[in-house]
């Protein structure tokens, strides 16, 4: 059967949703304003990937960092500042090192680097 298992992954991707809700905010306490979710297979296709690497946004909140700094729904994150994304945990822990310069973004088959501003 295969109901347990999409249980199972269902109930995966809640727990990288939550953890990526709660990793929106660095260390210093800034908040970017996004929603975001691992890349998976599916996406590979989807977004035009190399492979099921990096960060989809799924939501960015009116008026927020985020936002103020261009990054769109449907952007893959592949990198922070010039260090490969691999999966939601990896991301994680770069935000909540702190001083989080760039991020490399993949949207509609290009690749594109987003600054956060130096005021923060």
């Amino acid at each position: 059967m295969r109901l347990p298992w999409l249980r199972q992954q269902a109930a995966e991707q809640a727990r990288q949703n939550a953890a990526a809700e709660s990793s929106a905010a660095p260390a210093s306490g800034v908040r970017f304003g996004f929603q975001l979710r691992a890349v998976t297979d599916a996406d590979v296709a989807t977004y035009g990937l190399a492979k099921a690497q990096g960060i989809v946004v799924v939501d960015v909140a009116k008026d927020s960092l985020a936002e103020k700094m261009g990054i769109q729904p449907g952007d893959v994150i592949l990198e922070v500042n010039n260090s490969e994304i691999g999966d939601l945990d990896l991301f994680t822990q770069y935000l909540h090192g702190g001083s989080v310069k760039k991020f490399h973004i993949w949207r509609k088959g290009q690749g594109l680097d987003v600054a956060v501003p130096q005021s923060l």
